[in-house]
């Protein structure tokens, strides 16, 4: 599945990677493969929000996806916010985009307040120039 995504073979070998030391990947690794508990409550806290979409939660060459797209592991959460963004396409552009082959709980208002706070500052670094009142 991952060879149909439009990641580059490097990247997904770095999310393959980080997923191998994410802690909390790897008990979700371990749960997909060992089976679901009956209820959400039997499970460690850090996967907790995958109990609800377990039945399309699965593991395919050491990575992990729900559905066709990839989970991303939580050191590599900023940079994909960053490459997501790199393009400048706008807030709901930018959603769509990672939607396509990207996941991770609460990952579209991460993804939100990152571009406003990112509007923001870009806002506060290059002000327009007001323009003198006419008296």
């Amino acid at each position: 599945m991952a060879k149909f995504l439009p990641i580059s073979s490097k990247k997904l070998e770095d999310i393959q990677k980080r997923t191998d030391e994410d802690e909390s990947l790897q008990m979700l690794k371990q749960t997909i493969i060992q089976g679901w508990p009956k209820e959400r409550k039997c499970l460690p806290i850090q996967i907790t929000p995958y109990f609800s979409m377990r039945d399309d939660v699965t593991v395919q060459d050491g990575l992990i996806f729900r559905g066709q797209r990839i989970v991303i592991p939580l050191r590599l959460r900023r940079e994909m916010n960053k490459k997501i963004h790199s393009s400048h396409l706008g807030t709901e552009s930018c959603l769509r985009r990672a939607r396509e082959c990207l996941y991770w709980p609460g990952m579209s208002a991460k993804l939100n307040k990152w571009w406003l706070h990112a509007r923001h500052a870009e806002h506060i670094d290059n002000p327009t120039e007001r323009k003198p009142d006419a008296s």
